[in-house]
């Protein structure tokens, strides 16, 4: 029996890729609905890549940062998913139009804010940073545009007046989950700030304090504790931790 592919939902189908019912990938034309009084085979109309076709992990593609000013995105395509993270010493920092907020908040003068958005057909190029803090963005391929968190809510600590920045314990939900850990340290500008044992460093910004981003790839759902993040900073902190689902 032939492979299929390429349709137009409850339409006929065309000889030449894989076979495809709803959202998934089928070997077997048993799997297909029959109409015998058309006689075509049909399908919903729900589509993904086959598995041939889907990415073998979500992909950190591109970082930015900046003080103050504009700050020039990693080049993206559609779907790509940008991160954006700031810290300010003085107040809580606002996201951009149109991110979805993760976690934002002011602790021990520690202010916080990160967020992600899903990249439309025309993906950003910049975007104002209007108030003197550290910013970086970092944009993610690969990722459940529907689902982009594998858990909510997201995990956030805050810490005492002294340490370093200690995101908390997160379990994941699928496989392939996209772990990040942030960590917002308050005063210390920490140049060798560096990811926790098990993580990968995606960026670190100083202003008046440190900001810090790392990620480790869960192959298999379970959960993930990373330690503090190293350096030579000590002061008040907040660690904050999300997970980024897979797409397909």
């Amino acid at each position: 029996m032939g492979r299929f592919g390429g349709f137009r939902a409850g339409k006929r189908f065309i000889l030449g890729g894989h076979t495809l019912v709803g959202a998934r990938p089928v070997e077997s034309i048993a799997d297909l609905d029959y109409t015998k009084a058309q006689g075509i085979w049909n399908m919903q109309s729900t589509m993904q890549f086959p598995k041939s076709q889907a990415p073998a992990a979500i992909e950190l593609v591109g970082t930015s940062s900046v003080f103050f000013g504009t700050l020039t995105c990693p080049e993206m395509v559609e779907n790509d998913v940008l991160v954006y993270c700031a810290f300010n010493d003085n107040a809580q920092p606002s996201l951009p139009s149109a991110f979805t907020e993760i976690h934002s908040g002011n602790a021990n003068t520690v202010g916080y804010a990160w967020g992600f958005k899903v990249m439309g057909a025309t993906p950003d190029t910049s975007i104002d940073v209007s108030t003197s803090e550290a910013v970086f963005a970092f944009a993610l391929r690969g990722v459940d545009t529907i689902n982009p968190l594998d858990v909510t809510p997201p995990a956030v600590a805050t810490g005492s007046l002294t340490g370093r920045p200690n995101p908390p314990m997160i379990t994941t939900a699928t496989d392939g989950a996209f772990v990040v850990a942030v960590g917002f340290l308050d005063d210390d500008n920490d140049d060798d700030a560096d990811a926790p044992s098990g993580y990968t460093l995606i960026a670190t910004d100083t202003a008046t304090g440190t900001l810090v981003a790392a990620y480790r790839i869960m192959v298999t759902p379970g959960a993930t504790d990373p330690a503090a993040f190293e350096g030579i900073g000590s002061d008040a902190w907040v660690g904050a931790i999300a997970a980024f689902r897979k797409a397909y």
